[in-house]
């Protein structure tokens, strides 16, 4: 291939070698639509194709957002309902996703399988050109929105898979502040709209809007397509263009304009909490403006430096002087990317507006003081710079994303993709002073700094709510009634039919023969080194090295895990006996890529009674800086100091992080809790960070110097237990062994253990949690297949892929409009359902328990796409360190290479009659099971048998 020649309806535009990717960029034109294309080729046996539509929002309609969701429900070639679930279900995909964002709509797939791979392409291109959204609205109905009326004489309601999303993003105040941000620094342009949909909005999208809409934004004109790894690339223009042919080129006139700065000013919004919660210290105070262009990938690398150093601890500049002065319990920058014109925010977290002109006077003396640790800002580029260069999967679809960012503004593809030599200009600037003045500047501004008070409202919900249902009863009277009735009895009669034999043979499909029999070879080398068992692994990168320690947690209580957790979080957030808390941070930046801490557990095969705690460490950094990290690991471990007086913001910011995390994904919550029930595993986590956790930190700031004494007496004591060899299990890649070995000399051998540990499980019932949201919430149910004396059996995993995609998908994601749900099986034996951003989480509960049918008529035709799938699912696309850690999770289970091989052959050998057999056990199961609910009160408000806990 050269400049100039013609490919399947494709020129070729430019050709450039790609040194930071290891491969070449190939740009293309397609000649009759002028659609761009790149292939990024590279030695990666994952293929990835996205094509992205440049769709800047008219309206708050979230209409982009809606036409994500309902272009992949049909089309042409491919006429079922959800081609997108049936690929979930059949194909062996490594990345199959579609996402709205504030300009610009992508559509990424990838798979290692070429076949596969050519068929992912098929399905998206035919779901982007031909869907069937203008022959069926139904997928429109279901998607977007639409009335629904169960009762002669009830009351209108609306509902729809996105509306249903976006009201559960709603209940973020985060999500507020941007969109409100958003409206006042972009009044001229498309970012003053919400992409994704404003609930109140959302309904007066009809759907000849939507259909006008695709007509205009979805066609070749306005796309850019992106190829990434090593693929076949002459059957692939060839498909593309096979659908492009037929369009003419067309001036789409989808540019976006650069907004003019506005003049600042002050705007106040409510947003929800608790009804028993005190509204004084909730406010939130944000102040924002534009800051950059897109094509200024220098400034907006600066800017990610700048907040990384501002805000990075409670000892940073723009964090302490709040924290001291009591004025907020947290501060965050942040520098909003990914558009036309990035814009810098400030927020000062759970604060109270009358402190509003002492903020400002603060920031002002803050900036005409200003001075940044110009070592610590080298550190964060050394940071950023390591893991530039290191690769996370999936890597295809990171690049086409990084291209996407200046491409669809019609720069060059390339310039997020070959950074190489921005980072020495990066420290040339830093030098030079360049962020005290970008900083300061900001902080001054006081001329175009808009400001948003968030205001904390206790009425909120119930005034929305009786406003929304004084409008539907309003309507109702000028609405045909009967209508509505009939629409609602075609869409239930569309989700209701199965696809004809005749739709699901039209989908490209795999067959057993495409699927590799063996599992892949366990490439860890066990030995010993002082006393440690370390698990040795090659080394994938020349100049990379990583290690993982795991402390065994065995002999701390059920009742004291909450401390501990809590005690071991805290290392890595607190100073050290020799450093400052921003000292050592920047030591860790500047040495290290990865650094983490954390609480893990590991259920040996087969048993719900026991569980591995213990207590994690993740490192990577070069090979030439490893002693130097591990120095730092030592120095965390024996010699951090706590403090009682700088622990309080921590435990205040650990309980904020707590309480959004139960709004926005309160099924995380549910489950820890409902688990707790049924295995020592769940147990573990709930006590470490579940709702137990939660409340143990929410009365340590409550009762903070009763307790404070103790908790610091228990810290230290923990530490002192934890952290020797004899609790110890490490890994690290080959070339590292000797650094490794220095380090396991300074521990003390100890007398602990490392080994399994039993919990007494928690009472069996039914709870729910209160949260402050509009009309949804989070549900799961869970059982334990030990209580009914059935062991873990690996074709499980395919009947939870079937579940999952199949009758939950059905019955809890299209007929009940909720965003997600799943289903699960263990090797520890649990056994679970959940439903995300769920408007009717108690009928989620019935439908979760009522298995039997549907698992006892599983068909025998075409199960084998089911097995693909789910050995697909596990086997997902993964980095190098999180190789490492899966295998080093294999080892602690127990999970040899020959049981793996057993457990596939199983599964490759499997027919649908096998779980046929296992209807009547799991449905007796879940019938008794129990349940966990996270939601909005009126949601609740029909709850019986629920144990109702405090959300705040």
């Amino acid at each position: 291939m050269e400049v100039g020649s013609r490919i399947s309806g494709f020129v070729m535009k430019r050709i450039r070698e790609m040194k930071d990717c290891e491969g070449k960029l190939y740009e293309m034109e397609h000649e009759k639509t002028g659609a761009k294309l790149c292939w990024l080729k590279r030695e990666d046996e994952n293929k990835t194709f996205c094509i992205t539509f440049r769709t800047p929002p008219e309206n708050d309609t979230g209409v982009f957002h809606v036409l994500e969701h309902t272009v992949l429900n049909g089309s042409k070639k491919y006429p079922v309902k959800e081609p997108f679930n049936e690929l979930q279900k059949s194909s062996m995909n490594t990345y199959l996703n579609a996402v709205t964002f504030s300009d610009k709509t992508m559509y990424p797939v990838s798979s290692r399988n070429a076949r596969d791979f050519m068929n992912l392409v098929s399905v998206y291109l035919d779901a982007v050109c031909d869907p069937l959204i203008y022959s069926n609205p139904n997928s429109f109905y279901q998607e977007g929105w639409h009335y629904e009326l169960s009762e002669e004489d009830g009351e209108l309601t609306c509902s729809g898979v996105v509306l249903n999303e976006m009201k559960g993003a709603f209940t973020s105040v985060d999500e507020t502040i941007i969109d409100e941000m958003n409206r006042m620094l972009f009044p001229d342009t498309c970012y003053r709209f919400v992409s994704g949909g404003d609930p109140a909005c959302i309904t007066d999208l009809t759907y000849e809007q939507f259909l006008d809409t695709h007509r205009r934004y979805y066609h070749p004109s306005n796309s850019r397509i992106f190829l990434d790894g090593n693929l076949d690339l002459e059957p692939v223009l060839a498909l593309i263009d096979s659908y492009f042919d037929r369009y003419e080129k067309k001036d789409m006139h989808t540019e976006i304009k650069d907004q003019v700065p506005v003049k600042g000013y002050e705007k106040r919004y409510p947003y929800a909490i608790m009804p028993d919660e005190n509204p004084e210290n909730l406010y939130q105070i944000s102040f924002a403006k534009i800051v950059s262009d897109w094509s200024d990938t220098v400034t907006n690398l600066l800017w990610d430096i700048i907040c990384g150093e501002a805000v990075c601890s409670n000892e940073s500049i723009l964090v302490k002087p709040f924290l001291e002065a009591g004025i907020s319990q947290d501060v965050e920058l942040e520098l909003i990317n990914g558009i036309r014109q990035p814009w810098l925010i400030l927020t000062m977290r759970n604060t109270n507006e009358k402190h509003l002109e002492r903020i400002r006077e603060m920031l002002r003396e803050i900036a005409g003081n200003l001075e940044l640790d110009h070592a610590s800002l080298h550190a964060g580029i050394n940071q950023m710079e390591f893991h530039y260069h290191e690769k996370y999967e999936p890597v295809g679809r990171i690049n086409a994303s990084k291209a996407v960012e200046t491409w669809i503004y019609d720069g060059d593809p390339a310039a997020s993709l070959q950074l190489s030599e921005v980072f020495d200009i990066l420290r040339e600037k830093v030098d030079q002073g360049c962020c005290e003045e970008m900083l300061k500047e900001f902080l001054l501004d006081e001329e175009h700094l808009c400001t948003l008070v968030s205001q904390p409202s206790v009425t909120l919900l119930e005034e929305q709510a009786e406003k929304e249902r004084a409008r539907l009863a309003a309507l109702k009277e000028t609405l045909d009634i009967e209508a509505i009735r009939e629409m609602n009895e075609k869409l239930l009669t569309w989700q209701m039919t199965p696809d004809s034999k005749e739709a699901l043979a039209s989908l490209p499909r795999l067959t057993l023969a495409d699927v590799p029999a063996k599992v892949a070879e366990d490439k860890a080398k066990e030995t010993r080194m002082e006393g440690v068992p370390v698990y040795v692994y090659p080394a994938p990168h020349s100049d990379i090295a990583y290690l993982n320690f795991y402390f065994s947690l065995a002999g701390i209580r059920a009742a004291d895990l909450p401390v501990a957790a809590m005690a071991l979080g805290l290392l890595g957030e607190l100073r050290t006996k020799s450093k400052t808390l921003n000292e050592l941070l920047a030591a860790l930046r500047s040495e290290a890529g990865l650094f983490s801490f954390d609480v893990a557990s590991y259920s040996p095969e087969g048993r719900s009674d026991a569980c591995l705690p213990v207590y994690t460490i993740a490192l990577s950094m070069l090979k030439e800086k490893t002693g130097k990290v591990l120095e730092l690991v030592r120095e965390i471990l024996q010699e951090t100091i706590y403090e009682k007086e700088t622990i309080l913001p921590l435990v205040v910011q650990n309980n904020e992080a707590f309480r959004q995390t139960l709004i926005n994904s309160g099924q995380q919550i549910a489950g820890r809790r409902v688990s707790a029930q049924y295995s020592a595993e769940g147990v573990f986590r709930e006590m470490c960070f579940g709702y137990e956790a939660g409340m143990y930190s929410r009365r340590l700031e409550n009762d903070y110097d009763g307790m404070i004494d103790d908790f610091i007496d228990v810290a230290q004591m923990v530490r002192e237990e934890i952290f020797c060899r004899s609790r110890l299990a490490a890994s690290v890649t080959a070339g590292s062994e000797a650094e490794l070995a220095a380090f396991l000399k300074q521990l003390p051998f100890g007398n602990g253990s490392f080994g399994a540990v039993r919990y007494p499980l928690f009472e069996k019932k039914n709870e729910a949690i209160t949260i402050p949201a509009s009309g949804i919430g989070f549900a799961v149910l869970a059982g334990n297949l030990h209580e009914a004396g059935l062991p873990y059996d690996p074709r499980f995993m395919v009947l939870s892929h079937i579940l999952s995609y199949g009758y939950l998908w059905n019955e809890v994601r299209t007929k009940n409009n909720a965003y997600g749900t799943g289903f699960g099986i263990g090797i520890n034996g649990n056994i679970s359902a959940y439903s995300y951003r769920d408007p009717s989480p108690l009928q989620s509960l019935k439908v979760f328990a009522d298995l039997k049918d549907y698992i006892a008529s599983l068909p025998d035709e075409d199960f084998d796409s089911y097995i693909i799938g789910a050995l697909a699912a596990g086997d997902p696309l993964l980095s190098t360190p999180s190789k490492i850690r899966l295998e080093d999770a294999r080892h602690f289970r127990g999970m040899t290479k020959e049981m793996r091989q057993k457990n596939r052959d199983a599964i490759l050998n499997m027919k649908a009659a096998d779980l046929r057999a296992y209807a009547e056990a799991i449905d007796g199961l879940m019938k008794k099971a129990t349940g966990c609910v996270v939601a909005s009160s009126d949601l609740l408000a029909g709850a019986e048998g629920f144990e109702f806990l405090k959300g705040n």
